[in-house]
């Protein structure tokens, strides 16, 4: 199944699959679990000892 891409007079630029949104789908929820679960990668590069007091400061209550 495909979805028409269409620009504003109508004429098609491409096709969305269903593939394409379940690959997407999958990894923005694996995004969001890694980041949930604050295993996901740091945005700045800091130490090693860094990293584990705010991967464990983010997994206690």
């Amino acid at each position: 199944m495909e979805l028409p891409v269409v620009n504003s007079v109508g004429q098609m630029l491409g096709a969305i699959t269903v593939d394409d949104v379940m690959d997407i789908i999958v990894e923005e929820t694996t995004e969001d679990f890694n980041e949930i679960s604050s295993i996901s990668k740091p945005k700045k590069q800091r130490n090693s000892e860094e990293i584990i007091w705010s991967i464990a400061g983010a997994r206690l209550p």
